[in-house]
């Protein structure tokens, strides 16, 4: 043991009333949807709670929303038919969060870790800021992790069956099910175990077989579905090779900081090479097939995204500390790692209670570069979209999934994002004013939202907002005075647009 009991007692309890307090003010916080991701959650949600299908019902003409797997949605759904409440839509995720810690605690018992090390990963977890930013928000990763743990879990347990039934529903949950699905199938072949191989392999092809059939055969009749997305997303079928290496080289970068990134909140390129040297190290010093395997394939998979890999380092952080504390753990001196792990407990707390003032001033918990918006300036910002459009008007904005929900106006976004000009283009993305004008005629938007904020996309469309309404294409209607300036609702003065 590298610390005394008294001490790993003291720790633990101070960490545990500290957690308390940071995942309750996450959780009780009003916002949602300003993520754009966890509004498209919702929109979903609420088509599949309301009879609609899974679709993108915010669109003027809702199409099949094949962009994301359907079990968080479908969850979502039938955890809003109580309340649409943020604390009780909240408490989802926040439920999955937990159950996720505890199977995750049970697999690191099963793989050899002690009850002290096993907790102590845990709560390092728990007080990521990473973690909390997805944990406490509409985010598919806390059930994918629960998902995913568990399947590991019962796999060493020698239940393949089971296991394979939860590979299925993380596939369900988070296109990283693959990786997942992958390394277990390798592993059990790999052992010689081949009717297990085929036990975990039957209930997972049969989860998942059904909603990828459905999702390839909407995508090809529907325009602009996922499967176009997904296409355009990956580094294999899209972009130039130049740009294929820049994506790789800056998402490998970008991997090896993320685990630094979600326990402090920072991103550092000397975390990057840190963090790849210990690992290397660790896994040099002391293996284990199965969940190695998984986060080396699951790793694989976020590098060939052209976004970055950092939001999706959640569901494997406690693998990842795990394999460098397994490793700390045969170390003869104590003393240096007693101290780097007291570091490591207080540094992610210390990030957590500085963003506590933000959470209460955006309504979220949020990462670093995430919406700077109050959110109540945003509901006095929706209440003037309702009053200032038409029942049946339909609204571009940066946030469409969220102003669709708070509203009930059809939205579109007004651009198609290009995932390299977003994160890896040395150039800001911005949209051209003729591409927002026309985007707004096909979709028949009559009005254009605008908010304040850098993050939530707002920016590129607000120069060619500007530029318009320069040319007496787009003017502006008057809203509630006591918004903050960057609020803006405009609306199309001359036709054709």
């Amino acid at each position: 043991m590298l610390l005394s009991r008294g001490a790993l007692v003291l720790l633990a309890s101070l960490l545990g009333a500290a957690l308390a307090v940071v995942w309750g003010i996450a959780w009780f916080a009003p916002g949602l949807g300003l993520q754009y991701e966890d509004g498209a959650f919702l929109v979903a949600a609420r088509a599949l709670a309301t009879g609609q299908g899974l679709v993108a019902a915010n669109l003027p003409a809702p199409i099949a929303q094949t962009k994301f797997p359907p079990l968080f949605p479908a969850l979502l759904g039938l955890w809003s038919l109580v309340s649409v409440g943020a604390f009780w839509l909240k408490a989802l995720p926040v439920i999955c969060s937990a159950a996720w810690l505890a199977v995750t605690y049970r697999l690191l018992r099963t793989m050899g870790a002690s009850s002290a090390g096993g907790a102590l990963v845990l709560g390092l977890t728990a007080a990521a800021p990473g973690v909390i930013a997805v944990g406490a928000n509409l985010f598919a990763e806390p059930l994918f992790g629960l998902l995913a743990a568990a399947c590991l879990l019962l796999l060493l347990e020698g239940r393949p069956g089971l296991a394979g039934a939860c590979a299925g529903l993380a596939m369900l949950t988070r296109m990283e099910g693959i990786p997942l699905l992958a390394a277990c199938m390798i592993t059990l072949v790999a052992r010689r175990r081949f009717r297990d191989a085929i036990w975990f392999t039957a209930p997972a092809i049969v989860l998942m077989a059904p909603w990828l059939g459905w999702a390839l055969a909407h995508g090809a009749r529907d325009a602009g579905s996922g499967i176009d997305t997904w296409t355009a997303s990956n580094i294999v079928t899209a972009l130039e090779p130049g740009d294929k290496l820049i994506v790789l080289v800056r998402n490998i970068e970008l991997l090896f900081q993320s685990p630094f990134a979600a326990l402090s909140g920072m991103e550092t390129p000397v975390a990057a090479f840190l963090t790849a040297m210990a690992l290397f190290a660790c896994l040099m010093a002391r293996r284990h097939l199965l969940p190695d395997l998984f986060v080396l394939f699951y790793s694989l998979m976020l590098l060939i995204w052209v976004r970055p890999p950092e939001p999706q380092i959640a569901p494997i952080l406690p693998l990842l500390l795990w394999m460098m504390w397994r490793a700390a753990a045969m170390m003869r001196r104590k003393e240096p790692v007693a101290a780097l792990v007291a570091v490591l407990a207080v540094f992610p707390l210390w990030r957590d209670f500085s963003r506590i003032p933000e959470t209460r001033r955006t309504g979220e918990f949020t990462l670093e570069g995430a919406p700077r918006e109050r959110w109540t300036d945003m509901e006095k910002f929706f209440a003037a979209v309702r009053a200032g459009t038409d029942a049946n008007a339909v609204v571009a904005a940066s946030l469409d999934p969220l102003l669709y929900f708070e509203t009930a106006r059809k939205t579109i976004r007004g651009f198609e994002p290009n995932g390299f000009e977003l994160y890896y283009s040395p150039r800001p993305f911005l949209v051209a004013p003729d591409q927002l004008r026309l985007a707004m005629m096909r979709g028949g938007a009559g009005y254009l939202a605008l908010t304040p904020g850098e993050a939530d996309g707002s920016a590129p469309l607000r120069t060619a907002a500007e530029a318009l309404e320069r040319g007496g294409v787009l003017e502006r209607v008057p809203i509630d005075a006591g918004l903050p300036r960057g609020y803006a609702l405009l609306r199309v003065a001359a036709p054709p647009l």
